[in-house]
């Protein structure tokens, strides 16, 4: 069985935003930028881009963009974090080149337009393989022609892989929903919807946080 034969999801959608909002509710989560930020800024996004941050959280890498010359819209599941984060983007003085909406990027995609990158990081694992097809061809559209998709995800190597609840094959339940990706899978269906790949690893150590270093997969790929 690969990532093709999972058609249904059994995440609660409504339970898994009660969970975000939570979390984000009681502040866990770090506000300093990620590592696969700074690895897209300082490898690709020379100029100025308008980026699509899909699951955004609390913004700590679309405040890092914009901080760097950059227009982010971020999009995330959870209203809380982005009341949240629209408060500080005030406070930070940086209204006028980030935006946020509450929604579910994995539906609510098909008004945005002309982005020079589109940037994932641990969200597309948060998704059903289904909506994940729909993500990356709503993606691919709302791309301009050489635009970047970065990606880093969650894969079928990391040690989460065999905890929790087994919902299927790749989906799994702890204290909220994971899907793990097949890295070489996934990475022939981008290419196959039309992405050339111009970098791709999956190791540890890319996505250390605190006593947790999962076996991550990262993408970068081109529209074109």
């Amino acid at each position: 069985m690969n990532n093709n034969d999972i058609d249904v999801s059994k995440k609660n959608n409504t339970t898994e935003k009660e969970y975000w909002d939570n979390y984000y509710n009681v502040g866990k989560d770090h506000h300093y930028p990620s590592s696969f930020s700074k690895f897209c800024l300082e490898n690709y996004l020379i100029q100025p881009s308008k980026i699509l941050d899909l699951g955004c959280g609390n913004a700590r890498d679309s405040f890092y963009f914009a901080k760097n010359g950059h227009n982010v819209v971020g999009i995330d599941y959870s209203t809380v974090v982005i009341d949240q984060n629209c408060k500080l983007s005030k406070e930070l003085n940086l209204s006028g080149s980030t935006t946020f909406k509450a929604s579910s990027f994995s539906i609510d995609l098909q008004n945005y337009i002309d982005f020079n990158a589109v940037y994932s990081r641990f969200s597309m694992h948060t998704i059903s393989y289904n909506e994940q097809q729909k993500v990356t061809n709503d993606v691919y559209r709302l791309l301009v022609k050489g635009g970047l998709f970065f990606i880093e995800c969650r894969t079928i190597n990391d040690f989460s892989y065999l905890k929790g609840k087994k919902l299927s094959e790749f989906e799994r339940y702890t204290d909220h929903y994971r899907r793990f990706i097949d890295s070489t899978n996934f990475l022939s269906e981008l290419i196959q919807k039309g992405f050339v790949v111009k970098f791709f690893c999956e190791s540890k150590d890319l996505a250390v946080l605190d006593s947790e270093n999962p076996i991550v997969a990262r993408y970068v790929l081109e529209k074109f």
